[in-house]
């Protein structure tokens, strides 16, 4: 093997363990990081409080919400842009939702879920950013 082959072999070898090594770190998060709530994303919770992502790619996460009540949130990157949704929690609600992020732009969709207490809302990463984050506003 000649000097550049041994190169070209040892740069993608470098590459490949960088790129394993950011990924073990995003799922590894610490709760108490800016970004914590399980992980890098996927992951999850339950309370009143919630602080999701950053997402990967078509990543999700789900959260609980136990009681009745309204529960606003945002996007920590992107809030400034109007990146801002709302849980809406009574016996009214369904028993889960689904809520694509940035799937039309800096955005939640719906922008309301409505769900009953004790419902599961799953966010997915519907953008092709990884900044995005779902945090409670309290």
């Amino acid at each position: 093997m000649n000097s550049q082959h041994r190169a070209s072999h040892a740069f993608a070898f470098g590459s490949l363990l960088l790129l394993l090594s950011l990924a073990a770190c995003s799922k590894n998060s610490s709760p108490t990081d800016p970004y914590g709530g399980g992980g890098g994303g996927g992951g999850t919770t339950s309370g009143s409080q919630f602080n999701l992502g950053p997402f990967a790619l078509g990543q999700s996460a789900t959260h609980t919400f136990a009681t009745a009540g309204t529960f606003p949130y945002h996007c920590i990157v992107h809030a400034n842009m109007g990146m801002r949704g709302t849980v809406q929690v009574d016996a009214g609600g369904a028993d889960s939702m689904l809520v694509q992020i940035a799937a039309g732009g800096f955005s939640f969709t719906p922008t309301t879920a409505h769900v009953k207490p004790g419902a599961v809302v799953r966010w997915v990463n519907a953008s092709n950013l990884t900044n995005h984050t779902v945090t409670s506003d309290q």
